[in-house]
């Protein structure tokens, strides 16, 4: 039986002779109806944008045995995909340990949502080392198959939270995401409500989709691994990655006096304009030029470079 919305997807063929009747509930599983007429579509002249929202949903052609069996077919997989819209999405999955290829495209159901969790559909997502180290196996905790992504930007798609409000936009990130349970790489997502948060934003989708683990890494950094306080000074090796401009964004607001370092003089009047109070050339080594011109050092220093640890 094709399902649709709410009921059973009734199709019905040049006014249901028994003929017709039988080839639809014997060859093709499709439930026959007579007089149970909710919505006509003409196969013949053409598929208007009907969709099953009443959850009974009947189609009528005339004509039909004039239809090529190509046309018949078409029509057929017409109908097959509105019973199942919303129902079966895209994702990549990975069954097994590999390069990209083990990635592949599949068809899979559409989570429903649950108590506790939103299901989001999916504008954009970012991609991070952790989730190219799980996808060649050195994530042990992870078990195959399983869709990868950490974070994701998109819209509420469904709550049972009258917090989270349909089309509503949202950012979701880690928390298990990905790794415990299925994550981004997919057209619709079901995540804990705890790892959702509503945004307000007028950025491109890729654009934003870019900012959640990046802005969360940073202030973590920052504000955790750092505790860094209004008035001290910052300085950030790797000020032109990605982090490292988030940081020195983050810093300036949060009152500090940011050093930044890049490895190519032609980027640091950006970083000047940026809120840089001084800027490095990093030529592999930067202790004595720090030295030089901060005698008695700096407060905070966020490696993006390296780091050696001397046990």
């Amino acid at each position: 039986m094709i399902q649709a919305g709410k009921g059973a997807l009734y199709f019905c063929v040049d006014g249901g002779g028994s003929r017709s009747r039988d080839r639809f509930v014997d060859t093709e599983q499709t439930v026959f109806a007579r007089r149970r007429k909710v919505h006509a579509i003409d196969l013949v002249n053409g598929w208007p944008n009907a969709r099953p929202e009443t959850g009974l949903f009947v189609g009528y052609t005339t004509g039909w045995a004039g239809l090529g069996q190509q046309s018949q077919r078409a029509a057929l997989n017409q109908l097959r995909e509105i019973a199942t819209e919303g129902k079966t999405m895209k994702a990549y999955v990975i069954s097994e340990p590999g390069g990209p290829g083990k990635l592949v495209l599949t068809n899979v159901d559409t989570p429903e949502v649950k108590p506790g969790w939103v299901l989001i559909k999916v504008r954009a997502f970012g991609l991070n080392r952790s989730e190219w180290f799980t996808r060649l196996g050195e994530s042990p905790s992870v078990k195959f198959p399983r869709v990868l992504g950490i974070e994701c930007v998109g819209e509420v798609a469904d709550s049972l939270n009258p917090k989270f409000k349909k089309g509503q936009k949202v950012a979701a990130i880690m928390g298990g995401m990905g790794r415990d349970f299925d994550g981004s790489y997919e057209e619709y997502v079901l995540a804990p409500e705890k790892i959702v948060f509503a945004v307000q934003t007028q950025l491109d989708w890729k654009v934003f989709g870019a900012l959640p683990e990046m802005v969360q890494t940073t202030h973590g950094s920052l504000y955790q691994g750092l505790e860094i306080e209004k008035g001290q000074s910052l300085l950030i090796r790797g000020g032109t990655s990605s982090i490292g401009l988030c940081a020195l964004e983050m810093a300036k607001n949060a009152g500090l006096k940011v050093i930044s370092t890049t490895r190519s003089e032609a980027k640091m009047g950006s970083l000047k304009r940026l809120g840089a109070s001084d800027v490095i050339v990093d030529k592999g080594e930067i202790a004595n030029e720090m030295r030089k011109k901060y005698p008695e050092g700096v407060d905070r220093v966020l490696e993006l470079v390296h780091c050696y640890i001397d046990c």
